[in-house]
């Protein structure tokens, strides 16, 4: 079994297992969930890719994205935490805190649960002033978490494809 590095009232947040795979392609067909993901539902191929980026990101910097299972049925519902940022425009350096959950899972608060539960775990790690997170502007839900974790909303950046939303972990949360 995977280690765990977080456990709420709710959710266990661990590390990945391979098996880990298959369930996060199903994840992934949602047409609701794909129009914020950047690119079409996952394969296998992608799953695993993933997952190995993740865990090797993890043994470079101490802190990933990692895998939110439900306590109480133990099923593989998502994931939250850190990575570097995909933004070029923004400086090296920086990571990302995001999560996704499966479409049964939405509206429950658990996102916001899992993100204020390993938060600290980065900010110990890269430092606050390090640490954004951003959505498409139409994903107003991840944006209410965004708010519901007390982040700062900083601004917009308008590309021909899309506008994205830019919040920042206020120093010293």
């Amino acid at each position: 079994m995977a280690a765990t590095i977080v456990t709420t009232e709710r959710l266990v947040v661990r590390g990945w297992s391979d098996e880990d795979a298959a369930q996060l392609v199903v994840i992934t067909t949602v047409p609701e969930l794909v129009q914020y993901l950047g690119r079409p539902s996952w394969t296998m191929e992608d799953a695993t890719e993933l997952i190995g980026l993740w865990k090797r990101v993890e043994a470079t910097l101490g802190i990933t994205t990692w895998a939110c299972q439900e306590r109480s049925s133990g099923s593989l519902i998502g994931y939250c935490g850190f990575i570097g940022t995909n933004a070029a425009w923004l400086r090296q350096g920086v990571v990302e805190i995001g999560w996704l959950l499966a479409r049964d899972w939405w509206g429950k608060g658990l996102a916001t649960e899992a993100a204020r539960a390993v938060l600290p775990l980065g900010a110990a790690r890269v430092g606050t002033e390090r640490i954004i997170s951003k959505c498409n502007v139409e994903n107003t839900a991840s944006e209410a978490v965004m708010r519901r974790l007390a982040l700062r909303r900083v601004g917009l950046v308008r590309r021909p494809q899309d506008v994205t939303v830019l919040y920042r972990v206020p120093l010293g949360l």
